[in-house]
């Protein structure tokens, strides 16, 4: 299935997510698998490779950096999965089965890197506005929090406003690193230490 998404994403300190935590309903957890190269071709390309375990299902996602925008903090992904039955994610965790046998286009073998759990919360904020996902993500011994908001281009100025008016700092807090990145430097990081 392919899909593009379209996502605001804003770092948040611990005390501004704990604010946002108490707004929010729905805990749901979820691990992403991240999956890469021996010398990490899939972040150099803007690509991102995980397997995702939500609920007892599995879910592989290829995503692929569109083209950049002219909003801060918008990330524009073009996403390609297909579902996993739990015996094959088992293998492909083992390493007894390569991810490369169910995601066509991979062009070189792929390897598991490690893994982030999130704790993800859902926050509804007007009529106007889908609802912001508030993540709690744990990797690497790091624990970081961030909003995640996906908006059409038409709601981004809607959704800075009601940003700026819950006294989100924007200029402090607009990233445009996804988790995959944020987990492949935290690897790189204390690869070099």
């Amino acid at each position: 299935m392919e899909n593009r998404e379209y996502e605001l994403k804003i770092m948040l300190s611990k005390d501004e997510y704990e604010y946002f935590y108490k707004k929010s309903t729905k805990d749901i957890v979820q691990t992403n698998y991240y999956f890469e190269t021996s010398d990490f071709n899939m972040r150099k390309s803007k690509q991102t490779l995980r397997i995702r375990e939500k609920n007892n299902n599995y879910e592989i996602t290829l995503k692929s950096l569109m083209t950049s925008n002219s909003h801060d903090g918008i990330i524009d992904m073009k996403e390609n999965s297909i579902n996993l039955n739990k015996e094959d994610f088992i293998d492909i965790i083992n390493n007894k089965t390569s991810i490369n046998h169910f995601m066509s286009g991979l062009s070189e073998p792929l390897k598991l890197i490690g893994k982030l759990k999130t704790k993800r919360s859902m926050i509804s904020t007007n009529d106007l506005l889908p609802s912001m996902e508030l993540d709690e993500n744990n990797y690497l011994g790091k624990i970081d929090y961030e909003l995640e908001w996906e908006i059409n281009e038409s709601l981004y100025p809607i959704a800075i406003d009601y940003l700026k008016n819950e006294g989100i700092k924007l200029e402090e807090h607009i990233t445009k690193q996804s988790k995959f990145i944020r987990f492949c430097d935290r690897l790189l990081y204390i690869d070099e230490s």
